[in-house]
């Protein structure tokens, strides 16, 4: 490997060593490093996909880098093309200069006049050639091979040299010894027998496994979409039960592109009944003659070699068209992904991501500023670097937002108030598209991580603060999680992520263009980063010098007393309450209290004034509505350590502390979903939409599982249903003993 080039783990957005063995497809990023001379980069800017360039030359000297994805790692042809379209729809538009929220109108989902759902060329040829390879298949042809077997000496009708060299060997084939000789009771003679083993009969037997295999692949494909109408047809029945219009407005954009064809399911069902047929011909022929005779099939090259059964026998002859269209057809996708299909699709996904970032900070009311206006990123304090490209949005709860993309490794950075907050890594590899649950499982613990800290609100006394939360999105099918066990469903669709024994699950959130809840599922990871900390920082603690904090409390009711003798404000005070501690605060300052002289003799001001007020701000932001930004009607605050506030929309939030870990979280009770019982990811999708902060339990509505140690609250024992299901406590393997599905 080049000494100017290292790899990046997206994950930890550390510098690794060359990692060896399978890894995870889009895991690792090749970078220039800094401090070495700089060499040429990779075809096409960032390679996110490094290896796919194993033996590649370098100016520097052979790259070496001896990954690989195994199986399985790209997803299926409809995911793979519909992410491909889309984001090369939003790159064209991004290249022209339109602006964030034009882009981001194109829809996330496969297109109503998905060619798919048109007769496929190979469709129509197998229904054209089927006679003919049905009937090889039920009477191949043969040719006549010798083999030697013994029979009664009576049947003998032909006898060879073995048949002697046998008979000598063998005395259990004597029936007796006469004084002339032995007498033989069985002997081996030659006899006829068809072979079927020939080289036509096996490209016949490969060419019947590659029908079945395209017809079912192609069966599996109208189920995605007939799923995909499914749902939207559902939700469609179901969004007009849903009391705020927002949420209304949402789900009807989403699903316009989807059911804008009235007959979108009839040419579904039509397409599938098509191949139903084909399929239901093609199933026999698998325990035909043929197929039970081959024990092999052909597996060379595609140019067959000419031969008197292809040419001259009509049946034979029509396998051998079918075969040449099939090759030809699967040539012409080959040649359309080849070179760099894998680094295509990562970079493709990568633009799929931000397309749904960007529509799920919208789903959320967040509106993205325009570039180049005084509303534009930078009008927030937040300075764009070289490398990095940002796409500001219109404040939420009175914080600026910027979603941050790294040019470097392809990542994205959720920044609430300059703070980075959440990272969210596009990983192109399709994890849950393995069949067996095993492999599935150790995909996730590869990811495993160090864990960072619990996020909380940002303070004017943090120097550093804690790192980003991580989430991944990865592609996937709904039809692909139902397979799973429970824990590894929960665990590879999850907006928190596992944590346990010092490391962290990064939250795993599945999306592609044939699910319409990816959108809703973003928005409920964004959420969680948006709202989470500052709705479960309370009550903020601000420093007091000894007994003073006793003597504001006694004067003012909003005002508590904290177990370091630190002041703790309960509830947002009034103008008129404010200006009596300022006029409080200034009285003691007059008298030499807490105040410190100035030059000129004047008194500087009052550092705890600064930390009272910016502590009233932040708990004045608590009663803004997560969902509809208004003003909560009733904000109770409860034992001095939570809060509950209800709005006029019917949303109530709060905070919790965990009765095992003692962490205080937050809590968010939608309209209609307040007495739903939690579950795995997509039920959480189809209950709770984007509208939750912590999942529920598994068993008890209102009962809430805490984000950071992953149990019940109120109870002293983690809920047993939940600790089966999300397996909450469980460790990762570290990286050095973590092995990837071989």
């Amino acid at each position: 490997m080049s000494s100017a080039e290292t790899p990046r783990d997206r994950l930890t957005g550390r510098r690794v060593a060359a990692p060896t063995g399978r890894s995870l497809l889009g895991r690792y990023v090749l970078v220039n490093d800094p401090g070495a001379e700089p060499s040429a980069p990779p075809a096409g800017g960032v390679a996110v996909d490094a290896a796919a360039l194993r033996g590649a030359e370098r100016a520097a000297g052979p790259l070496r880098w001896e990954g690989e994805h195994g199986p399985g790692a790209l997803p299926g042809p409809l995911i793979l093309d519909n992410v491909v379209r889309i984001a090369n729809a939003v790159t064209a538009d991004r290249r022209d200069g339109a602006s964030p929220a034009r882009w981001a109108a194109t829809p996330p989902l496969i297109a109503d006049d998905d060619t798919r759902l048109d007769p496929h060329p190979l469709d129509d040829a197998i229904r054209a050639e089927l006679g003919g390879l049905e009937r090889v298949c039920a009477s191949p042809y043969a040719r006549l091979r010798t083999e030697d077997v013994l029979v009664r000496a009576g049947r003998a009708r032909r006898i060879t040299w073995r048949t002697a060299v046998h008979l000598s060997a063998h005395s259990e084939t004597w029936a007796a010894r006469r004084l002339h000789g032995v007498e033989p009771s069985r002997l081996l003679v030659p006899i006829q027998v068809p072979d079927y083993d020939l080289y036509e009969n096996r490209v016949v037997a490969a060419l019947l496994d590659r029908l079945w295999q395209h017809v079912a692949a192609r069966v599996a494909e109208l189920d995605s979409i007939g799923r995909l109408v499914e749902r939207g047809r559902r939700l469609l029945a179901e969004t007009a039960d849903r009391p705020r219009w927002q949420d209304r407005n949402n789900h009807y954009r989403t699903l316009a592109v989807l059911l804008a064809d009235p007959r979108l399911p009839e040419r579904v069902d039509a397409a599938r009944a098509r191949l139903e047929t084909l399929r239901h011909r093609l199933g026999p022929l698998l325990d035909s003659p043929l197929r039970r005779a081959i024990r092999v099939p052909y597996d060379g090259r595609p140019q067959l070699r000419p031969t008197n059964l292809f040419a001259n026998h009509d049946d034979y002859r029509r396998c051998h068209e079918l075969w040449n269209t099939h090759v030809r057809l699967h040539a012409t996708r080959d040649r359309s992904h080849a070179a760099g299909e894998t680094d295509v699709w990562c970079r493709a996904f990568s633009e799929f991501s931000l397309l749904l970032l960007v529509r799920a900070l919208e789903q959320l009311g967040l509106s993205p500023k325009s570039p180049g206006t005084e509303d534009s990123d930078n009008a927030d304090g937040f300075d764009s670097a070289p490398g990095f490209d940002d796409f500001g949005f219109h404040h939420h709860r009175h914080a600026s937002v910027v979603l941050r993309r790294d040019l470097a490794d392809d990542t994205f950075t959720l920044v609430v108030d300059a703070r980075p907050t959440l990272r969210v890594v596009p990983l192109a590899h399709a994890v849950t598209a393995v069949p067996e649950p095993g492999a599935v499982q150790a995909w996730l613990e590869t990811l495993w991580v160090p864990s960072p800290e619990v996020p909380s609100a940002p303070r004017p006394s943090e120097p550093t603060p804690p790192e980003p939360r991580v989430a991944v999105l990865y592609p996937a099918d709904p039809g692909e999680r139902p397979r799973l066990p429970p824990a590894v469903r929960a665990a590879a669709h999850s907006t928190h992520g596992t944590r346990g024994d010092g490391r962290a699950l990064p939250a795993l959130v599945p999306v592609g263009p044939t699910d319409v809840d990816s959108v809703t599922r973003v928005a409920r990871l964004l959420r969680t980063a948006l709202d989470c900390a500052p709705l479960a920082d309370y009550p903020r603690s601000v420093r007091c010098p000894s007994g003073l904090a006793r003597r504001l409390a006694e004067n003012h009711d909003w005002l508590e007393v904290g177990p370091d003798e630190s002041l703790l404000p309960t509830r947002p005070p009034s103008e008129a309450q404010w200006r009596t501690l300022a006029t409080t605060l200034r009285s003691l300052r007059a008298g030499g209290a807490p105040g410190r002289r100035g030059a000129g003799g004047l008194h500087a001001p009052d550092p705890l004034e600064f930390e009272l007020r910016d502590a009233v701000d932040e708990l004045g932001r608590l009663p803004s509505c997560p969902v509809c930004t208004a003003r909560a009607r009733d904000f109770q605050a409860r034992d001095g350590l939570t809060y509950r506030c209800v709005c006029s929309c019917g949303v109530s939030w709060e905070n919790r502390r965990c009765g095992r870990c003692g962490t205080s979280y937050a809590v968010l009770l939608a309209v209609g979903a307040d007495r739903g019982t939690g579950g795995h990811g997509d039920h959480l999708d189809h209950t709770f939409g984007q509208d939750l902060l912590a999942e529920p339990c598994h068993l008890r509505a209102r009962t809430h599982i805490c984000p950071s140690c992953g149990h019940c609250d109120r109870s002293d024992r983690s809920c047993r249903r939940c600790a089966a299901t999300a397996a909450p406590n469980r460790p990762g393997p570290s990286p050095s003993t973590a092995r990837a599905p071989r």
